[in-house]
């Protein structure tokens, strides 16, 4: 009884818990960063959205062309929030970018994703990939040990976003760029 406390009807045993491993400051710094970048991508393109309330892909929309989806929002064209909204749009993506290729050296020259998100061949086994996905669908927590590492899931995830998901919104938006403010002929 002295290593427990009781305090009605919950009992706490020993406080000394070990703690999860944390993350570098690196990682947590360019964490934060890219939220604060997405969170400015998305109210800007709500903004953008707002003052001119279409869809355009290719040649559509083009100089007097009729747009590929006209939504169904007011256009809001009295209040200044296109120019705002567009240059806190291209701060966002800038602050993303910058921060993403700041982080993906830090995780090469570091190793990173090499130490904490390449599956190990042990985890590549069929049955404990569906293990874990019925685990996840039936929200069932893993083990205290599970529960200190990134499972395969998880690794395949973070870098599927960071390598793949991350650059692709980039390369769209640059193409959407591009296509918006076409080079002159010459």
């Amino acid at each position: 009884m002295a290593e427990s406390t009781y305090s009605r009807g919950l009992a706490v045993t020993d406080s000394r818990v070990s703690s999860p491993p944390r993350h570098s400051a690196v990682v947590r710094v360019t964490h934060w960063l890219t939220v604060l970048a997405f969170f400015g991508l998305v109210f800007s393109g709500i903004a953008i959205l707002l003052a001119h309330p279409r869809l355009y892909w290719g040649e559509t929309g083009a100089v007097g062309a009729p747009s590929l989806i006209d939504l169904s929002l007011p256009f809001v064209r009295d209040v200044p929030i296109r120019g705002p909204g567009r240059y806190l749009h291209f701060l966002s993506a800038w602050v993303c970018v910058l921060t993403g290729a700041f982080y993906v050296l830090f995780g090469l020259i570091s190793g990173h994703f090499r130490r904490d998100l390449m599956p190990s061949r042990d985890t590549f086994r069929i049955a404990h990939v569906v293990q874990l996905i019925s685990n996840h669908l039936r929200l069932r927590r893993p083990g205290e040990e599970d529960a200190l590492s990134y499972n395969i899931l998880q690794r395949f995830t973070y870098l599927a976003v960071v390598f793949l998901v991350l650059p692709s919104i980039i390369w769209t938006g640059l193409r959407c760029l591009r296509q918006s403010h076409p080079s002159p002929p010459g």
